[in-house]
């Protein structure tokens, strides 16, 4: 079964990564457990440099810097650069002969004792010249590593929303954010400082409530958004708090077997009401199995989804109450907290999924996209930060990549955005472009993506691969 086999591998990353929140500290055992694992990471960790000379998947920034002028600076050194014709770029600086590059290649960079390897990048399609630190530094912590990039090449590798970290073995980067992390199952404080071969992590352990499933839910998500190159979601205990109580209410009305209007417009002399269920009205909530099935179910929905991948979004709430669990991604967004490469595409180009089919354990979702509710692929969306762009002309097309054959398939699939949704309820179409497979995705594939539209008047084209 699909949903089983992305659980399991996301539980497992959690329990190595740990994108998961501590219960609440009862008794000395507990307590004993969390002074003991602040005692073993405040320590020094010896981080390993890794050289490599292709860019990592990156979303939030281009993960390369384009040399647009006749200079650049690497570490506080100025590197020359000249393009002596097409195919050729001239790099030098202070000190050094005359070098010429003309594919990509991994250079050191040196001022006196100081020595820096650069990559100097050629765009395979476009032929622009481009660098980045071609090293990333590593740390292995007890459980799993933890990896940083200096993306501007500055020297200072941690600054938030600039530079770059990877937990475990991904293909994707995301930004370092001022959040706490998710370490060994508590949420940690983690600093990180130093440079050469040692760096020395600080770590504060953050007591917070949250139930098992609720902490186990995050790690889906969490798993699902670092594939993607997103920011990791820091749970929040408040907003948690009263997803908790609206979760209740659901239950107290009936769950699945309850009256919508009810459960939907929460309001004083309804069994259970509190004020806070009238202000979560508008959180996603499932009525099955609790707050693990429902969210690796409501992934692979397409209107549900929608708040689970804002990457300005400060803090995520879940709540669980026996099957019904609820889930808010809005209420906490902040458009200043990060600013976006939009339109963000889920799935992200060349990410890996484990989803193949449009799932819905209890027969899809309401309203259901699909049309004539049969069947489909994992949606395909380009998501915006809101629903007010202009989005029209909407061209788009899937192709099955044959390895053998060494050739690419179209695949039948059909096409929904704004001014052509794929439910009448839902006339904005949630202010997206939806693709969906007319088939489930085939397992161990390679598809390929073409979407050219207008937004706000202006053409735009999206092309990218992704993997099942």
């Amino acid at each position: 079964m699909r949903f089983s086999h992305t659980l399991k591998t996301a539980l497992a990353l959690a329990a190595v990564l740990a994108f998961v929140l501590a219960l609440p500290a009862g008794g000395e055992k507990k307590k004993r457990d969390n002074m003991r694992l602040a005692k073993e990471i405040s320590k020094e960790f010896p981080v390993k440099e890794i050289e490599f000379d292709e860019p990592f998947r990156c979303q939030y920034r281009e993960f390369v810097n384009y040399i647009t002028l006749d200079e650049f600076e690497v570490y506080g050194i100025k590197v020359k650069a000249v393009r002596v014709d097409d195919k050729t770029l001239q790099v030098s600086w202070e000190g050094s002969e005359p070098r010429n590059i003309r594919k990509t290649t991994v250079v050191t960079v040196r001022s006196g004792e100081e020595a820096h390897r650069i990559c100097i990048y050629r765009h395979p399609v476009t032929g622009d010249w481009a660098y980045f630190n071609a090293v990333y530094r590593q740390a292995k912590l007890p459980k799993g590593t933890i990896s940083f990039f200096d993306m501007d090449c500055d020297g200072k590798w941690f600054e938030p929303k600039v530079d770059a970290v990877m937990l475990g073995a991904r293909s994707a980067v995301s930004p370092i954010m001022p959040v706490k992390w998710y370490y060994d199952w508590n949420l940690t404080d983690l600093e990180f400082t130093g440079s050469g071969k040692k760096m020395k992590l600080k770590a504060k352990l953050v007591p917070i409530k949250c139930y098992p499933n609720e902490r186990a839910a995050m790690a889906v998500l969490n798993d699902f958004r670092m594939e993607m190159g997103l920011p990791l979601l820091p749970l929040d205990e408040e907003l948690s708090r009263k997803c908790r109580i609206y979760a209740k209410f659901i239950s107290l009305n009936g769950a699945d077997m309850a009256d919508w209007n009810i459960v939907q417009n929460p309001k004083p002399g309804h069994l259970g009401y509190t004020p806070e269920c009238e202000e979560m009205k508008r959180s996603i909530f499932f009525c099955f199995d609790g707050a693990i099935v429902a969210m690796g179910d409501l992934i692979g929905q397409f209107y549900h989804r929608t708040q689970f991948f804002f990457p300005d979004t400060k803090g995520f709430g879940i709540g669980e109450d026996g099957v019904v669990s609820v889930f808010n991604g809005e209420y906490l967004r902040d458009e200043e907290y990060m600013k976006w490469n939009y339109p963000i595409m889920i799935p992200a180009p060349e990410q890996t999924i484990r989803y193949y089919v449009y799932y819905g354990k209890y027969g899809g979702e309401t309203p259901d996209p699909r049309p004539g509710g049969v069947s489909c692929s994992f949606p395909i969306t380009l998501q915006w930060e809101n629903a007010s762009h202009e989005i029209d002309d909407v061209k788009a097309a899937l192709y099955y990549v044959d390895k053998r054959k060494k050739k690419e398939i179209e695949v039948s699939s059909y096409c929904f955005w704004p001014k052509r949704p794929a439910h009448p309820t839902r006339p904005n179409n949630e202010g997206q472009i939806l693709i969906l497979g007319e088939k489930p995705f085939k397992r161990g594939a390679r598809y390929h993506v073409t979407v050219e539209y207008t937004i706000d008047g202006k053409k735009e084209k999206q092309d990218w691969y992704f993997n099942t």
